[in-house]
């Protein structure tokens, strides 16, 4: 109780180039959390600038085979989240019976 949350936002506006920037200011401001909006090279960006904050990505594309987690079930590392699709791993699954 008595805990207040502030939300930095940043938008990028299709301009790709800037999300490492983004990533960075968040690093500097001592944010807690990163949410990592949109496909992956959002969350590819906060990759790169911390192994320590945890990142949430929401609507990665095949986060396995790009690197972003490590498995479906295990992802380890700071980065956890959504998966829009999520690549061969879970293929099998969905059609065994």
């Amino acid at each position: 109780m008595g805990e207040n949350v502030t939300i930095e936002y940043r938008f990028a506006n299709g301009d790709m180039e800037r999300l490492p920037a983004f990533a960075a200011d968040m690093i500097g401001l001592g944010v807690d959390i990163i949410i990592a909006a949109g496909a992956n090279p959002s969350t590819m960006a906060a990759m790169k600038a911390t192994t320590t904050i945890p990142i949430v990505m929401t609507g990665s594309i095949d986060p396995v085979s790009v690197g972003l987690v490590a498995g479906l079930a295990h992802p380890g590392g700071n980065v956890t989240g959504l998966a829009v699709d999520t690549g061969g791993e879970i293929l099998g699954k969905r059609l065994s019976c």
